[in-house]
């Protein structure tokens, strides 16, 4: 799979049908790229971006668990 799969697939655990779109309106946000180029290297401000996001809609644990999840794909 490729990192865009693998972060979705995590993502996909708590947001469901709408974590692509949150990956490419966090994506285009925070690193002014399509979730298509990421790299190893974006894997950071990106869980942060998340962290975020998800913080304000489903509380800081969910967004605690999501963010750790993403960076142990670095």
């Amino acid at each position: 799979m490729s990192l865009t799969n693998d972060i979705i697939v995590i993502l996909q655990e708590d947001l469901g049908p709408s974590a692509s779109i949150f990956l490419d309106r966090c994506c285009k946000k925070t690193l002014k790229k399509r979730s298509a180029d990421l790299g190893r290297d974006d894997i950071a401000p990106l869980a942060d971006c998340c962290y975020n996001g998800i913080k304000e809609s489903l509380g800081q644990q969910t967004a605690e668990k999501v963010r750790r999840n993403l960076l142990a794909l670095r």
